[in-house]
C-alpha cells in the first residue's frame, strides 16, 4: 500500500482564494484511496466536481489536522478591497445562478444588507421567495464565499459545507496570526516570517507529527517569501513539503477554472547534498566518474556504498561537511558496544537505559534533511547491522522509519545514508549480514587509489602540503619547482598507504627543510643525506615501505622478487624434510602425485638457495 505520510497541512487565507478553494484541494485527497494517494500532483482539477466530493460516501485520504491561518478582517482589507466590494454583483456575473434563475433571488440577499453570513442565512429560512428554494441556493454559496468576511466563510466551513463532517472541529483548526502572533502588516516581510516561525514553533511542541504540507501560493507574496526563509533556515521541520496550486486562466470560458497542483522545492537555495563532491577539481578520468556519480546518486534517496583502499580520503567527507548542520558522521569503529551505537545511531528516550536522563536525538535525527556518512561499517556488529537494517527500509516517498531506544513511536526520517569500507567487495560480504549487504549496496562506488590518478599526483601534493599547515613556511608550489627530482621520484611512487603515504613524505620533506645547518650537516656526515630530496626519498623507503606487510609473510616490499621466491622454496624443502624424514622420501611421495616434481637435487638447491 501507498501512503502519504504528510500528515498536516497548512494554508493562509487570502482574498482572491477564499476557503472553498481550501476545501476544493482537501477535496483532490480526500478523493484519492490511501492505496494512490502518494501522488501529491495534480493537472487539469475541475472544481465543479471537487466540490462534489464530500457528498459522496467515500473513504479517502485525510489529513490530521488542518490549519487555516488568517489575520484579521482589518489587516486584509489594507491590501485588497476585492472581495467585500465584489459581493454586491454576485447576481450579475455567475453564469451558474443566472442559468438556475437564481438571479433575483441573489439580488434580494445582496440587498439585505445583512451584518454577517449567519443573519443572512436566517433570511433565507424566513423569507418566502427564499424559503422555497433555499437548497439550491445553499448549493450555490461555496461559488461566492470568498466575497464574505473571514469569520463568515470559516462559519460557513464549520456548520454548512459539505467537508465539515470529515473536517469537523478536531481536524479543522484556525488560527487568527493577529490575535495570537500580532501579525498586523502583510507586507511587512520581518513581521510575517517572525509570526510564522513562532506558529510553526508552536506546533510542533503541540503535535507528535512534523509531517508538514505547506500550500505556499496563497497568501501575499511576502507570505510566500517568508516560507522559504523559514526552510532556508531550518525553522521548518525537514520532512516539511511544499505545494502551489494553480487555475489554469486558459482551461475553459467558466468562471472555475481547471487547477493544477504541483509540489515545489523547499529550498531554492544551495543544499548540503548538492555542495558535497568527492574531488574537488581533478584530471582524473576515473575520479570525475567517480564525481559524477556521487552527484547523480546523492538525489536518488538509495544508500551510498563507497569503497576504496584505506588512505584513499573517503573519510575526508566528514572534514569538508562538517558546517553543515545536517551532514553527521560516525566512525563506526568507535562504537565499543551494541548498546552506545543504537543510542548514537537512533537516540533514546530518557530512563532507556541507567545513565539516559534526558531524551536525546541519535544521528538519524540530526541528520534529518541532510547526510549521515558511516566510515569503516565493516566494523559494525551483526546485532547493530540487523537494527540498521530495520531502520533502512523506506516507504514509497524515501522516508525511514526508527525507533528511539525505549520509545514505541516512530519516526520517519528523510535523509541520504553514505557508508564506506576499505574491503574489497568479497570480504565485506563476508562480514556483513547478507540483507544488511544488500541493503547499503544499492549504489556503490569505488574511489580510486594514488597510484591509479598519478595525473593529480602534483594538485594531491599541495593539498597534502596545505592541510599540514606547512603552507605558510614553505609554499607548496615552490617546494615542487625548486626541486624538480623529488617531484619526479613522487609521481613514480605507488604510494599503497595512498594520502597517508603522501602525509609521510611531506612530513620528512618539511622537517628536512626546517633543520638548522648543523642538524643538515650531522645527517649529512652519518648518512650521507645532502639534501630534502635524499632525505626523504631514503627515509621514506628505510622506514615507511617496509611497514606495508601482507598477510602472506613471504611478501615484502623491501625485498627482490627472487629473494622472495628462495625464502619460500627453502621453507617448502624445510617442511617436507620434516614430513618425510628426508628429501628423497619426500621426492618420491610428491612424485607420486605429479611426475613432473623437482628432483630431490633441485630440492637440495631450493634449500641451499633460501638461506644465502
Amino acid at each position: 500500500m501507498h501512503y502519504i505520510y504528510v500528515m498536516i497541512y497548512i494554508q493562509i487565507h487570502f482574498t482572491t482564494h477564499g476557503i472553498a478553494y481550501c476545501k476544493h484541494l482537501l477535496s483532490h485527497f480526500y478523493h484519492n484511496s490511501p492505496e494512490n494517494a502518494s501522488s501529491i500532483e495534480a493537472n487539469g482539477l475541475d472544481q465543479l466536481k471537487l466540490n462534489e466530493v464530500f457528498d459522496k460516501k467515500h473513504v479517502g485520504y485525510t489529513f490530521d489536522k488542518v490549519y487555516y491561518l488568517y489575520a484579521d478582517q482589518s489587516v486584509f482589507n489594507k491590501i485588497s478591497s476585492v472581495g467585500i466590494k465584489s459581493k454586491e454583483n454576485i447576481h450579475m456575473r455567475d453564469q451558474l445562478v443566472n442559468r438556475l434563475g437564481l438571479t433575483e433571488e441573489w439580488k434580494m440577499i445582496v440587498d439585505s444588507h445583512k451584518e454577517n453570513l449567519e443573519e443572512e442565512l436566517k433570511l433565507i429560512s424566513m423569507e418566502p421567495n427564499l424559503k422555497r428554494r433555499s437548497k439550491e441556493i445553499m448549493n450555490t454559496y461555496w461559488r461566492n464565499i470568498q466575497h464574505y468576511l473571514i469569520e463568515d466563510q470559516i462559519w460557513w466551513f464549520r456548520h454548512h459545507s459539505n467537508a465539515s463532517t470529515v473536517y469537523d472541529d478536531t481536524k479543522f483548526r484556525t488560527v487568527n496570526l493577529t490575535k495570537e502572533y500580532n501579525l498586523n502588516d502583510l507586507r511587512n516581510h520581518q513581521l510575517i516570517a517572525d509570526c510564522l516561525g513562532k506558529f510553526i514553533y508552536d506546533l510542533t511542541l503541540d503535535s507528535p507529527s512534523k509531517d508538514l504540507l505547506i500550500n505556499i501560493s496563497l497568501g501575499s507574496y511576502e507570505t510566500q517569501l517568508a516560507w522559504f526563509v523559514l526552510s532556508e533556515k531550518g525553522v521548518l521541520p525537514p520532512s516539511t513539503r511544499f505545494i502551489s496550486s494553480y487555475d489554469d486562466k486558459s482551461s475553459s470560458e467558466e468562471r472555475f477554472k481547471l487547477m493544477d497542483i504541483r509540489e515545489v522545492p523547499t529550498k531554492l537555495f544551495t543544499t548540503v547534498s548538492e555542495n558535497i563532491e568527492l574531488f574537488e577539481k581533478t584530471n582524473s578520468k576515473k575520479r570525475d566518474l567517480a564525481n559524477q556519480l556521487f552527484k547523480q546518486y546523492m538525489n536518488m534517496g538509495f544508500s551510498i556504498l563507497l569503497l576504496g583502499e584505506r588512505g584513499v580520503g573517503k573519510s575526508k567527507l566528514a572534514e569538508q561537511h562538517k558546517q553543515y548542520d545536517n551532514f553527521k558522521s560516525q566512525n563506526c569503529a568507535a562504537f565499543d558496544n551494541d548498546n552506545k551505537a543504537e543510542a548514537l545511531l537512533f537516540g533514546y528516550m530518557a530512563g532507556a537505559y541507567t545513565d539516559a536522563k534526558k531524551e536525546t536525538e541519535g544521528l538519524f535525527q540530526a541528520a534529518n534533511g541532510g547526510v549521515l556518512f558511516l566510515d569503516e561499517v565493516h566494523h559494525l556488529s551483526k546485532q547493530v547491522q540487523g537494527k540498521l537494517m530495520k531502520a533502512l527500509q523506506t516507504d514509497d516517498n524515501n522516508f525511514y522509519r526508527i525507533h528511539k531506544l525505549g520509545s514505541t513511536r516512530e519516526e520517519r526520517i528523510k535523509c541520504t545514508v553514505i557508508f564506506a569500507s576499505n574491503l574489497d567487495l568479497e570480504e565485506l560480504k563476508t562480514r556483513l549480514l547478507p540483507d544488511f549487504y544488500d541493503r547499503i549496496s544499492q549504489l556503490i562506488i569505488e574511489i580510486p587509489s594514488l597510484r591509479e590518478t598519478v595525473e593529480d599526483r602534483e594538485e594531491d601534493w599541495k593539498a597534502i602540503w596545505k592541510q599540514l599547515k606547512f603552507e605558510k613556511d614553505f609554499p607548496g608550489e615552490k617546494v615542487l619547482t625548486d626541486d624538480p627530482k623529488f617531484f619526479k621520484w613522487l609521481k613514480e611512487q605507488k604510494l599503497y598507504g595512498n594520502y597517508r603515504d603522501l602525509q609521510k613524505i611531506a612530513i620528512l620533506y618539511y622537517a628536512y627543510l626546517k633543520f638548522p645547518p648543523e642538524t643538515k650537516e650531522l645527517v649529512k656526515q652519518t648518512h650521507g643525506y645532502r639534501n630534502a630530496y635524499e632525505y626523504t626519498t631514503k627515509e621514506f623507503r628505510k622506514y615507511y615501505l617496509q611497514t606495508i606487510k601482507s598477510d602472506n609473510p613471504y611478501l615484502d616490499l623491501s625485498s627482490e622478487p627472487n629473494s622472495m621466491i628462495n625464502r619460500l622454496r627453502r621453507d617448502i624443502v624445510h617442511w617436507a624434510e620434516a614430513s618425510f624424514g628426508s628429501v628423497p622420501e619426500a621426492y618420491q611421495h610428491f612424485k607420486q602425485i605429479d611426475k613432473d616434481t623437482p628432483t630431490a637435487k633441485t630440492l637440495y638447491e631450493w634449500r641451499k638457495s633460501g638461506n644465502s
